[in-house]
């Protein structure tokens, strides 16, 4: 998996 692509994933989960 690359940086960009965990990044992604993290991002994509709601952080509010």
């Amino acid at each position: 998996m690359r940086v960009v692509e965990a990044f992604y994933v993290y991002n994509d989960a709601p952080q509010e």
